[in-house]
């Protein structure tokens, strides 16, 4: 494959997408004969709509060096390839990613995608731990589809922690109201079965928060019965929190 740009736009030109296999390759970059060039390359490596990048089985971030998270696991992606900020992993042996809210444009707060496997059986069990420091908040939500650049991405349940130890989960236009403790681990666990006709549940340190359709959106009741990524924003101005001790499997 062979593809070109010849524009001199200091802003950059983006080429189009590129399916590959799995496999090895070599990325060849050159300029024409007798010619200079003078640019930075940026790639935004992705599983694509199979998942094939997805996790499937446990992220613990103990693997990581301390720093930014996306650039460490092609299952992990940034929601805007371009922000400048990333979920940061801390720890020393015992490693976790923390999304903190910056003092910046909406499009570049840490807002990172958990990609996940397709599972042939459509069934995911997917657990993790969060933790909201006394007085600041969190929030998650499920992706259903994944779209480019997420323009037109539709959502599953969103689940706000708020600052004071009270929290909702939206899903169906509805919005369920739960407690949580601030400044503790809260174990996490979502369990989808998206064939046709099945049910979503989410609960919170074991208790059964809420159980819906699968088919049902953030907003309503008609949408796919799927499930693509979990994402993880720093949506409000107190927004600080970490995540840890993700498993994703089957039932």
């Amino acid at each position: 494959m062979i593809t070109r740009t010849t524009s001199s736009d200091i802003y950059g030109d983006r080429l189009y997408s590129v399916g590959l296999a799995p496999g090895f390759y070599l990325l060849v970059v050159d300029s024409e004969i007798y010619g200079e060039s003078n640019f930075n390359l940026q790639m935004n490596c992705v599983g694509g709509t199979s998942g094939a990048c997805g996790l499937y089985g446990t992220d613990y971030f103990n693997q990581y060096y301390n720093g930014n998270l996306t650039p460490q696991a092609c299952h992990w992606t940034k929601w805007n390839p371009y922000a400048y900020f990333d979920a940061q992993v801390e720890g020393g042996s015992d490693k976790w990613a923390h999304l903190e809210r910056k003092n910046t444009s909406d499009n570049n707060q840490p807002d990172v995608l958990l990609n996940l496997k397709r599972n042939s059986n459509n069934n995911y069990h997917i657990n993790f731990d969060i933790w909201i420091p006394y007085y600041r908040s969190g929030y998650f939500n499920i992706q259903k589809a994944l779209s480019y650049n997420n323009s037109s991405n539709e959502y599953g349940a969103e689940v706000f922690f708020y600052s004071n130890g009270s929290g909702v989960i939206r899903i169906g236009g509805n919005r369920y109201p739960f407690r949580y403790t601030q400044n503790k681990w809260t174990r996490v666990k979502i369990y989808a079965n998206v064939n046709y006709g099945g049910y979503t549940t989410i609960s919170l340190d074991g208790y059964n928060t809420v159980t819906y359709l699968s088919t049902w959106t953030a907003s309503g009741y008609y949408g796919s019965s799927n499930i693509q990524a979990l994402d993880f924003y720093t949506n409000a101005s107190d927004s600080d929190f970490y995540i840890d001790n993700i498993s994703v499997s089957n039932y």
